[in-house]
């Protein structure tokens, strides 16, 4: 925040800060919080009066119960830096119309590893939204305000706002949106599949779980391949998802027992991920991929050739089941 010469009092930037207070206490503020503001804007350097602070509070207060709907944007960093669509004050102004909900800029209002952050107010309820980076995720979080002003409550249903519904209090490592898609391969699974033309198997264990407050998904996998005549081959590998910070699309890299990285992107069809994998030794096939596909006690692993024809056929299907007690946390 640029710092006012002396005298001038710097309002705009004293009302967003007071607004972020109020907001970030859900109408509410205890002395302490507000003793440290005022330390936070003497450090600033932002000038201002004793009397204008408070001034300033006052109308935060009554700004935040203002109307039915109010939706609170953070403004601050670095929910700023991170988001991916227009939020200047006019695109608000318009877009506020368009919802039917009063929508207002604060200053930081305190969760930024979760960053992008709002706070929607319907009557005295309340629902905060996070991770919202990209202009699709954001039009998610204006269609649910758009939908709880029509029907006064916050208490509708979430549809695609969903994966960006945020509870600061008992959810303070929300994991991170993009990776909701592959929230089911998080726990503790084993499976197995019989290759009769090889005349060999593949067995299966995979550990996934949450990683950098839930920023990043890590399996870690061991695959037993045994054959028929009493040889085995055993293989482990670290995989690393996460979203790619320019697009959002997930991304994972794969650390191999044999010292081998591989980066590859993920693709999400419905509830479907495929991603390109090895040709099997000794199988003619141009390409492969694998196919995941969560069930009601894990996932399917398929893996589909391609054999020169340009299409993907099933070369085998494993049934991967969730251990007893591994939940999906």
């Amino acid at each position: 925040m640029s710092e006012q010469s002396a005298g001038q009092s710097d309002t705009s930037s004293l009302d967003s800060l007071t607004l972020a207070l109020v907001v970030s206490g859900l109408g509410f503020y205890a002395d302490e919080a507000v003793a440290d503001l005022r330390r936070y804007v003497e450090s600033k350097g932002i000038a201002h009066t004793a009397k204008e602070f408070d001034a300033s509070l006052e109308h935060a207060a009554r700004h935040f119960v203002q109307g039915d709907a109010h939706l609170f944007l953070c403004d601050g960093e670095p929910c700023r830096q991170r988001r991916r669509f227009d939020a200047t004050s006019n695109v608000l102004l318009r877009e506020a119309e368009r919802i039917g909900c009063r929508i207002s800029p604060t200053a930081c209002q305190g969760p930024c590893k979760q960053a992008p952050v709002a706070l929607l107010r319907i009557g005295h309820g309340c629902e905060f939204f996070a991770q919202f980076v990209q202009h699709r995720d954001w039009e998610a979080v204006l269609g649910f305000a758009r939908r709880a002003s029509q029907a006064k409550t916050v208490l509708v249903d979430a549809g695609t706002a969903q994966p960006f519904r945020f509870d600061p209090i008992h959810q303070p490592e929300k994991p991170s949106a993009a990776l909701e898609s592959v929230r089911f391969l998080v726990g503790h699974f084993e499976g197995a599949v019989e290759l009769p033309l090889e005349q060999r198997s593949i067995q299966k264990e995979v550990v996934g779980s949450w990683e950098a407050g839930g920023r990043f998904l890590s399996l870690r996998m061991a695959a037993t391949y045994r054959a028929k005549n009493g040889l085995w081959d055993r293989h482990q590998v670290l995989i690393v998802l996460g979203p790619d910070e320019e697009t959002g699309a997930l991304v994972s890299r794969a650390y191999t027992d044999g010292g081998v990285i591989h980066e590859f992107h993920i693709v999400i069809e419905e509830r479907r991920l495929m991603f390109a994998d090895r040709v099997p030794h000794h199988v003619p096939a141009r390409a492969a991929r694998k196919v995941l596909t969560p069930t009601e006690d894990g996932y399917e692993e398929t893996l589909e050739l391609d054999r020169g024809l340009g299409v993907f056929e099933p070369y085998y299907r494993m049934l991967i089941q969730r251990k007893e007690g591994s939940g999906t946390f």
